[in-house]
């Protein structure tokens, strides 16, 4: 048996790695699950409050919030807003959430900007949408 307190924190779990993840459009959503599940440890996640003690992303560690940390590049109308085309820059996007035992959780993020790791806004924040719903049974074996 193990906990939470068996992982060292700040701990970061990836969930899509070295793959280009291209965004057309502002009104259809892309895709950018695995073929593997994610399977996480039912908790509370505190979303990082950028702002007072807690701004910058290292004083998120500190306090144990949570964030997405996304690598990219956003580009409107041929120029790069963030990022180059050559570089990409990270931002990141406060989350919280409640996971459950025997629920499945699906996150829409509605892309628009996010933070540095000092705290400052990187165009509009990005919000996100989720969706809990019941653990279903499938006849099918995964690999873990």
């Amino acid at each position: 048996s193990w906990s939470s307190s068996d992982l060292a924190f700040p701990h970061a779990f990836t969930v899509v790695k070295n793959a280009n993840i291209t965004v057309n459009s502002n009104t259809e959503a892309t895709d950018i699950t695995t073929d593997t599940p994610m399977l996480n440890i039912p908790q509370e996640l505190t979303a990082w409050t950028v702002s007072g003690a807690s701004k910058t992303k290292k004083g998120a560690d500190d306090a144990k919030q949570c964030y997405l940390e996304i690598a990219c590049k956003i580009r409107q109308s041929g120029a790069y807003l963030l990022g180059s085309a050559s570089e990409y820059k990270t931002i990141y996007v406060p989350f919280g959430d409640t996971w459950e035992q025997g629920k499945r959780h699906i996150y829409t993020l509605i892309f628009g900007g996010g933070y540095t790791d000092q705290g400052e806004a990187v165009l509009n924040p990005i919000q996100f949408d989720a969706e809990t719903t019941g653990w279903v049974n499938a006849a099918k074996d995964v690999n873990v």
